[in-house]
């Protein structure tokens, strides 16, 4: 929204990688793609991370991990600044995948078990 996308970066997390067996594998990264080039900014964990979405607000990115159950915040060179929310990954109500943020800067995310929507205010 309002952004210049022929000129400004686009961010990206990629997920997971699958093997033989379907389990995610593999190490999750934060990339931006500029003048249609990938560059890799950094590794966000050593495996089993899965970010499903990512918000990207005043300089700071806001991550996302169904894997986790967490959302979490990097600056735009990928270094981690803060955990914001930790979900319990047992409880099998909560089934979080994707976030967005509003202007006040609160952060809404789709509960896919119970289609409802969460609302998180940082305090």
């Amino acid at each position: 929204m309002g952004k210049d996308l022929q000129n400004d970066p686009i961010y990206y997390a990629q997920t997971y990688d699958y093997d033989k067996n379907s389990i995610y594998t593999g190490k999750s990264f934060l990339a931006k793609i500029t003048d249609k080039e990938i560059s890799k900014i950094e590794n966000l964990n050593s495996g089993h991370y899965g970010p499903s979405d990512l918000v990207v607000r005043d300089d700071i990115i806001y991550i996302f991990s169904c894997a986790t159950n967490q959302i979490e915040t990097f600056n735009l060179d990928g270094e981690y600044l803060e955990t914001l929310y930790k979900g319990d990954v047992y409880d099998p109500e909560l089934d979080f995948y994707y976030i967005m943020m509003s202007e006040d800067k609160e952060i809404y995310a789709s509960n896919q078990r119970d289609n409802e929507i969460y609302i998180f205010t940082k305090q």
